[in-house]
């Protein structure tokens, strides 16, 4: 079965913990721990969702140490973010 590469892209964007990861990202980079912590959540499942926003290009990781960092893949996913919150402000309504 072939999946369109649509539905991984809007698949990785429409899970509450991966939008919460890449809201969070948008204020700066992150260590895991950092991330669980600021989310009150479980590391496996941050761990996972960053995996699969890093896949997509979302997300990009870095080593600090022992330590990975993550961060929001440049310009790009920042621009699409801003599109994506100026679409929902414009047509709210219809997201109610």
């Amino acid at each position: 079965m072939n999946t369109h590469p649509y539905d991984k892209f809007f698949s990785a964007l429409s899970h509450p913990s991966r939008l919460a990861i890449l809201h969070r990202l948008h204020k700066g980079p992150m260590s895991v721990l950092e991330i669980v912590d600021t989310l009150k959540t479980e590391q496996s499942g941050v761990s996972h969702n960053l995996q699969c926003l890093s896949r997509c290009g979302f997300v990009v990781a870095r080593r600090k140490g022992k330590q990975r960092i993550y961060a929001l893949n440049g310009k790009l996913t920042k621009q699409l973010l801003k599109l994506i919150d100026n679409h929902i402000h414009k047509y709210r309504k219809g997201f109610v």
